[in-house]
């Protein structure tokens, strides 16, 4: 069922107003009626819920969320399932996403403050650890899931709580039709620039992956930037292509050549999440988040955390504009910080872990020491660990040999702070302080068969080993093999060994025995396993490299294990096909048919697509001329054709083929379809019967003549006539406007001639320091876009000749539209931004003055962009207003504040017009000025407004959009940036001068 505003769902929740539409469906603002308060209604689309596997899906997965209680996750309070409604309730946050944070920062070009970005990911890491401790992998962790609200308290102070968003949301998404909306491209469901490598390659996934999208959003925080950036002109198969050529070879750009001066702790943070490998990522988000904690600890200036809850001492400001400030100091909860963990490697490898308590640890040779050691160059007592919940402090002494930590030796008896990670050697033994994953117990290493606990130190100790027979493996999928596991129990008691294979699918190994294998010391001791590796011949079994684990673990202690790796490399095998739907279209000029590819092998395959008919008498347009397929999916390339020469006799039928060869070698596909030709009626519209060319042609000239008197009045019309009606009355008549032209012929407000306060005062609280000073500039008579420039007006320009003849472009911005193939706007084909009566967006200043030079070639009027001060005088006045409306801000006069969640149709809000009755000068998108960004006081004979050499200089944006807060919504707000910026919510009006 549709939702409407006002609506009261299930006599308890009214929808009061929609926040924001996705692929899955819509998230309104609605009240609770029971508890008389304001909730997050998310609404799933009709055609989901009409299916039953879907309803039992969502039920089981609302239900799991509704157990995440913790205050980093968005909390589900109820929900409700049946044909044709399924909805969520959740907690309203009101204070904004990550994305909307770096929004000022990313536009002043300046950071975030690194000790802010750590917070704001620890807390994340926090939310994620509970909902991974409950078996949930959230899968799409990105900066728009990453909410917060701000908490103020009794003095004033206020913090961010970080809320995770849209738990569950993509494994209900997965087997749905239309689940592929983020990408057309195989199974693949997440954010490109986010998802990790097995995620964009369609393996399995777990905690580690989203590890990764934090990670990926925690780089992005410090350096502005994201892991892999995309260009608006790709596509979503160029875009994920990138992708995943940049996580196979690793090739991120470093943080700190975006941002000089992080701190190597934080580099390790950020390289141990974005590693391709997940066997080298940060094993839990428990572990990340006591990693953040010691980095926020590690600080010279103490500790700045900001608490997950609890009042702070200072100001916390986060505004790139004024600088960016911490408070001096804040409370660490103890419940925040998870307990360290010791790692102890000994000279013969073995490796166990110890908790710490705040009763520390005493390390060394004597029995009687919490950590004993075995090593001779260890001391009786060597030296002391001591944790305050805090910091961990580790003190020599007096020993012997000495104690070094990363092999600088420590002063005796004077405590040292242990950083994290930070290792320190007592002889041949190796302590490393860590934070531990769930379940973790000791493990032998391979080859080393010693190990002992606490438990048994008073007994004789479980000496197992295992190796492989071989250590390497090479399998054709379909062919099974067999390979070997050695087994040794050199303990002087019998053991029972079970062994399992790790690192592979289950049903990969065949011949595992089901009970443990005895080793009796009498009996020599030693077995060899017979096993047999049968990887199946299905997509599933995907091609490549796997690092496998032989583990035998011990009956008579569970906690010891030996184990030995092995490396299998599965081999690729291919079975593709192609299909043509329709195999045959009817057409005058054209026809529209799709070409699927599914790949039925278990390795990615790259096609390169061509479309040829033995008489060359079509033309092709394929969407992508390469394909990438994931193992076991499907994509699908749109193809329109159509003939090179109108039929204008009889209809014909041309035969094509479709051919789609695989890049490194293998099978050619193919398929073959039909085109029939229409034949072309010519009518000669509007002429009577039996008018020749001739007449035709006298026809043409006088409407010539026609319009050169039209053009002589416009010239004698009074210089203050609103260009509006010069438009509709001096130009041309209706009847002889092109339709396109009239459409895109903007609406104007006449700003009359005289002085304005430019910039705000002294006394302006809430003004940046480059809106001082307050001065006065008087301007002449001149009219403004009633509103910005829609997409309907655009369009004649994008399928004109406005990206493809450089008379309409500067010298620079014809260059850069060359080099990097711009052809449209950087969102014309999202369907969220693209409807004709929204602003357009994406537009580069470049391409804002290529449209206003092409519009006056069109019209014959002299359009432009308006330099900084008329958009200012449009918007507040005479008199200085901070808004269009007034001095105080009321709600529901623009469309800001994130209140829907993207842009509005132009003049939507009428009551926030400017005193000229200009709209939404305030807000919906932010818009280009002409001005290149200069200090004030404004002055447009200082160069300023010269258009040439525009490469190297910023220009000035003004208004704010539909995502910023009330402060940079002021009409005095200034924005800058370089001519060649697109983004989702910057678009631009006209101005013209009489």
């Amino acid at each position: 069922m549709s939702v409407s505003i006002g609506q009261t769902i299930d006599s308890r929740y009214r929808v009061d107003q929609e926040i924001a539409v996705g692929g899955m469906g819509a998230v309104y603002r609605a009240t609770d009626l029971r508890l008389g308060k304001a909730v997050a209604l998310k609404v799933l689309k009709t055609h989901y819920t009409n299916d039953p596997g879907f309803q039992q899906r969502f039920r089981s997965e609302a239900q799991t969320l509704a157990m995440l209680e913790h205050p980093n996750i968005v909390q589900v309070t109820d929900f409700a399932e049946r044909p044709g409604l399924c909805y969520l309730v959740m907690e309203l946050i009101t204070g904004g996403s990550f994305s909307r944070l770096l929004k000022p920062y990313r536009a002043s070009g300046q950071w975030l403050p690194e000790q802010a970005a750590i917070e704001l990911c620890r807390q994340a890491a926090e939310g994620l650890a509970c909902a991974h401790a409950a078996g949930v992998i959230h899968r799409d962790i990105k900066p728009d899931n990453l909410l917060f609200v701000k908490v103020q308290s009794a003095n004033g102070t206020v913090t961010r709580i970080v809320k995770i968003a849209d738990f569950g949301i993509a494994r209900l998404r997965q087997g749905l039709p239309g689940a592929q909306q983020l990408t057309t491209l195989g199974s693949f469901i997440g954010t490109l620039g986010y998802a990790p490598l097995e995620q964009l390659e369609g393996r399995p996934l777990d905690e580690r992956s989203d590890i990764y999208a934090l990670g990926a959003v925690f780089y992005e925080l410090l350096t502005g930037a994201q892991t892999v950036t995309f260009a608006p002109t790709e596509t979503d198969h160029q875009c994920f292509i990138k992708a995943l050529d940049i996580q196979r070879a690793g090739r991120i750009m470093p943080a700190q050549a975006l941002r000089p001066g992080i701190r190597p702790a934080i580099l390790a943070i950020l390289g141990s999440c974005l590693a391709s490998d997940p066997a080298l990522r940060f094993a839990g988000a428990a572990a990340l988040s006591a990693a953040l904690e010691a980095a926020l600890l590690s600080t010279a200036a103490g500790p700045t955390r900001l608490p997950t809850v609890g009042p702070v001492r200072g100001t916390v400001q986060m505004d790139p504009k004024r600088g960016d400030q911490l408070p001096p100091t804040a409370r660490v909860t103890q419940s925040a910080l998870a307990a360290p963990r010791v790692r102890i490697t000994d000279a013969q490898g073995l490796r166990r872990d110890v908790d710490l308590s705040r009763a520390g640890l005493s390390v060394g040779r004597a029995a009687d020491n919490m950590v004993a050691l075995t090593d001779q160059a260890a001391s009786g007592r060597h030296l002391q660990i001591d944790w305050d919940g805090a910091q961990v402090r580790v003190t020599d002494l007096g020993s012997t040999n000495g104690t070094l930590l990363n092999g600088q030796r420590l002063s005796p008896h004077a405590p040292t702070h242990w950083p994290w990670q930070a290792s320190i050697q007592v002889g041949g033994s190796f302590l490393q302080l860590d934070q531990p994953a769930a379940g973790t117990q000791p493990i032998a290493r391979p080859g080393l068969t010693v190990a002992m606990t606490q438990s048994l130190q008073a007994g004789a100790p479980i000496v197992i080993d295992v190796e492989p027979g071989q250590q390497a493996l090479t399998l054709t999928p379909g062919q099974p093999q067999p390979f070997a596991a050695l087994l040794a129990n050199a303990g002087q008691n019998v053991d029972h060994l079970k062994v399992t294979v790790e690192g592979i699918p289950a049903g990969w190994v065949a011949s595992i025995p089901p009970q443990p294998v005895a080793l009796n010391p009498a009996q020599g001791n030693r077995a060899t396993l017979q096993l047999v590796a049968a990887v199946p011949k299905v997509a599933a079994s995907k091609a490549g490299d796997y690092e496998v684990i032989i583990r035998a673990t011990s009956a008579v202690n569970p906690m010891i294990s030996a184990t030995a790796k092995m490396r299998w490399t599965v081999l690729p095998f291919a079975a593709a096909e192609i299909k043509l739907s329709p195999k045959r279209s009817r057409g005058v000029s054209q026809g529209v048919y799709s070409i699927t590819i599914h790949n039925n092998g278990n390795a990615t395959q790259y096609y390169d697509l061509s479309a040829e008919d033995d008489e060359l008498a079509l033309h092709y347009r394929l969407d992508d001329m390469s394909a990438l397929v994931l193992a076991g999916s499907s994509c699908d390339v749109p193809l329109t054709l159509g003939p090179k020469q109108p039929e204008l006799s009889q209809e014909r039928t041309h035969s094509f083929t479709i051919t789609a060869r695989p890049r490194g070698g293998g099978a050619t596909l193919t398929t073959r379809g039909e085109y029939v030709q229409e034949t072309k009626q010519i009518v000669r519209a509007g002429l009577p019967p039996g008018l020749g060319c001739a007449a035709l042609l006298l026809f043409i000239a006088l409407v010539g003549i026609l319009i050169a008197l039209m053009n002589t009045s416009i010239g004698g019309a009074p210089a203050a006539m609103p260009p509006t009606a010069m438009a509709a009355t001096a130009m041309v008549p209706t009847a002889m406007v092109p339709t396109a032209i009239g459409e895109m012929l903007p609406d104007l407000v006449e700003v009359p001639t005289g002085p304005f306060l430019m910039g705000s005062s002294a006394a302006d609280t809430q003004a940046f320091d480059d809106e001082k000073p307050q001065h006065t500039l008087a301007l002449p008579t001149y009219w403004i876009g009633k509103t910005e420039v829609t997409n309907a007006q655009f369009r004649p320009f994008v399928e004109g000749d406005g990206y493809t003849n450089p008379d309409y472009w500067t010298d620079d911005g014809w260059q850069w539209r060359v080099t990097n193939q711009i052809t449209e706007p950087g969102y014309w084909r999202d369907s969220n931004r693209n409807a004709d009566n929204r602003p357009v967006v994406g537009v580069s200043w470049y391409e804002a003055m290529a449209y206003v030079r092409w519009l006056s070639t069109q019209t014959g009027l002299d359009f432009r962009l308006p330099s900084e001060a008329e958009w200012e005088k449009a918007a507040r006045g005479t008199d200085g207003g901070i808004y269009p409306w007034g001095n105080t801000w009321v709600d529901g006069q623009t469309n800001g504040l994130m209140v829907i969640g993207y842009t509005a149709a132009v003049g939507t809000y009428p009551d926030g017009a400017s005193p000229y009755g200009a709209l939404d000068m305030a807000g919906n998108v932010a818009e280009w000025t002409r001005s290149e960004f200069r200090a004030y006081p404004y002055d447009a004979q200082d160069g300023r407004e010269n258009v040439t050499g525009t490469r190297e200089k910023k220009f000035t944006i003004r208004g704010g959009s539909w995502i910023d807060e009330s402060i940079y919504l002021r009409a005095a707000d200034r924005y800058v940036n370089k001519p060649d910026f697109r983004i989702s919510d910057v678009g631009f009006r006209l101005s013209r001068h009489p």
